[in-house]
């Protein structure tokens, strides 16, 4: 499996893994605001990535945006959309390029491509686990998130 169709199936199971953890938190009748918050920031600090990348699906975001879990839906969904037409018209150079960028507090970094793109997949994962936790010691059921669950019911294919 070559780098892009790799980073495809990692988009993929991004966007099932951020709804199933949406859907955990919509089953709760008080979610924490805390895990609202973070799930806000997981579709935030995409778009803020998108935009640094040239990809101008919605506007970039705060990366702490006041959103409400029914606004994250469509917000992923979208996101998830454009990250995988981007992937579509990618190739080899493309994820090679190197980009400038500032960080949240003016500092300038350079990054490849490939290097954002595995960042956002694995930033939205460790915030994942952090929503997890949050729900089930709220006793709720978080949901699962892992890559080979979703690799193995073949939603990634």
């Amino acid at each position: 499996m070559d780098h892009i169709a790799r980073l495809k199936r990692q988009f993929r199971h991004d966007l099932i893994a951020n709804l199933a953890t949406l859907r955990s938190l919509e089953a709760m009748s008080s979610p924490p605001d805390r895990a609202v918050d973070l799930m806000a920031h997981i579709a935030a600090s995409q778009s803020v990535w998108q935009s640094r990348l040239g990809i101008e699906a919605v506007q970039p975001l705060p990366v702490w945006p006041s959103l409400s879990l029914s606004e994250c839906r469509p917000l992923l969904e979208k996101l998830s959309t454009a990250w995988q037409d981007a992937l579509a018209g990618a190739d080899n150079t493309w994820l090679g390029r190197t980009i400038e960028y500032s960080n949240t507090s003016g500092q300038r970094f350079q990054n490849t491509v490939a290097d954002v793109l595995t960042h956002v997949t694995h930033h939205g994962a460790y915030h994942r686990g952090q929503i997890a936790l949050l729900v089930r010691q709220m006793g709720g059921q978080p949901a699962v998130t892992d890559f080979i669950f979703s690799a193995r019911t073949g939603e990634l294919d």
